[in-house]
């Protein structure tokens, strides 16, 4: 009962100050903190979900591991896979379960809720360490997206990196394709631009441009040269706490 009161107080005293001055620290547990953010998610109350989301971030508790993967575009065998590929692991090496996890992907940014544009990638993605970027393409079912395991920062030069990947899953009424593609010619493994070229290589994935065209990586995620976006999604990368 109390958490119900809690949570309902909360919300409400977010609504009417509209702004967030609740206290996640003192009376909140654990468990509450999680029954807030899904019921603010269901409310569609932005503000307070990226308040609750950066409180979360900025705790890097034990308890994260709890967080059902929020993504309205990949699914949690395919955050699975992700993971696996960050860790080197392909075939019968990669994990199966949360349990064998080591990372917890944090929502930063979602494209429907805060905005499709560079200004909003900036403000919740730079200086958040390793990011996964995953891309729901208009007009299909099929995902494309990549894993920077540096900062984004606006730096408008390539990154060299060694662990980068892009990769998609696309599929068809008759099979699903998944694709890996890592990084070849690392010292351009990373567009870290300041405006609408961010993204992987030279071309093969640029988020804003709309651009997927193999040069620096090992082969060509999508079908297409070019892409719409229908909705996208940007995760922070955390290793859990063991």
């Amino acid at each position: 009962m109390f958490a119900q009161i809690w949570k309902c107080k909360a919300i409400l005293g977010y609504l009417s100050d509209d702004k967030c001055t609740i206290c996640l620290d003192d009376e909140s547990s654990d468990l509450n903190i999680v029954e807030l953010l899904t019921a603010s998610d269901e409310l569609v109350l932005t503000d307070l979900v990226d308040y609750i989301q950066e409180h979360i971030i900025s705790l890097n508790k034990e308890w994260i591991p709890k967080f059902t993967l929020d993504s309205t575009i990949i699914s949690f065998e395919q955050s699975l896979m992700i993971s696996s590929w960050i860790d080197l692991k392909e075939g019968t090496l990669m994990y199966t379960s949360q349990q064998e996890n080591p990372y917890n992907l944090l929502l930063l940014l979602r494209g429907s809720r805060h905005g499709f544009g560079v200004e909003e990638f900036r403000e919740k993605v730079f200086n958040q360490g390793p990011t996964i970027i995953v891309i729901h393409i208009a007009g299909s079912k099929d995902i494309i997206g990549g894993y920077n395991p540096l900062d984004w920062t606006g730096s408008n030069k390539f990154n060299q990196s060694s662990e980068s990947f892009i990769f998609s899953f696309r599929s068809d009424k008759r099979s699903s394709i998944t694709t890996l593609s890592r990084v070849i010619k690392e010292k351009s493994a990373i567009s870290d631009d300041d405006g609408h070229f961010i993204g992987f290589g030279h071309g093969d994935l640029k988020v804003f441009q709309g651009v997927c065209q193999r040069k620096d990586y090992m082969c060509p995620i999508h079908e297409s040269p070019s892409f719409q976006i229908f909705d996208y999604e940007v995760f922070k990368v955390v290793k859990k706490e063991f």
